[in-house]
């Protein structure tokens, strides 16, 4: 996939709301937001989890593990993309193929029980290929870091809660690239398994036409 970092034009690059405790991770984990389908961003909430009697040592660890899942989870992403570009690549020049091949028999044979077997395969490859090019789509990506300018509000309030109002943007976010991730991991199982199928799919179609199925076709289309 393409990556985006989740923007919105009010110039709030947080993902999710602001860092910290006062009208900081104003949101619960189980909603859906930063311009999602049902985006509720409350901001007059705060959070259920209480910071104030954590030491700012052991907010701050949580909030590196975060920041470290998060680096991986774009690897993770960028090497599906690859993944997903190549496979989509191959996919389309595969279809090519087979559909020059298809057409070319055909203008010497005009037999429909070759041409109709490669035109289903080259269809299954343009479809395998259609759901790679899904998944390496653009898509909203949040990683590590922040805007300065976001702190600035809360830059009074104690540091443990801030960065403890901070792992709770990092877990929105890491939520919203898992699904993110799977949605793309799902397209690209479909594509390959939908090249995988196509030469199968090629082959029943010609045992098919070749029990007499294409001279029906044939008579039908000649009609």
């Amino acid at each position: 996939m393409t990556f985006f970092a989740k923007r919105s034009e009010s110039l709030n690059p947080w993902p999710c709301g602001r860092p910290g405790r006062y009208d900081l991770a104003p949101w619960s984990l189980s909603e859906n937001l930063c311009g999602e389908s049902n985006v509720m961003a409350h901001g007059d909430n705060e959070s259920e989890l209480e910071w104030s009697d954590v030491s700012e040592e052991t907010a701050r660890a949580i909030m590196l593990q975060g920041e470290e899942f998060l680096r991986s989870q774009l690897q993770t992403s960028i090497a599906a993309d690859q993944r997903a570009m190549t496979g989509a690549s191959i996919f389309v020049g595969f279809a090519g193929v087979v559909l020059a091949m298809g057409l070319a028999h055909w203008s010497e044979s005009e037999k429909i029980s070759v041409l109709v077997p490669l035109l289903i395969g080259s269809l299954f490859f343009l479809g395998a290929s259609a759901c790679g090019f899904y998944a390496a789509r653009p898509v909203d990506f949040y990683y590590p870091g922040s805007h300065p300018e976001l702190w600035w509000p809360v830059r009074n309030a104690p540091l443990n809660e801030l960065l403890g109002g901070q792992t709770e943007n990092l877990q929105q976010s890491i939520a919203l690239n898992d699904t993110q991730i799977s949605t793309n991991q799902l397209w690209l199982k479909r594509g390959m398994i939908m090249g995988m199928l196509a030469p199968i799919a090629s082959v029943v179609s010609f045992l098919f036409f070749s029990q007499g199925a294409g001279c029906l076709v044939s008579r039908l289309l000649s009609a």
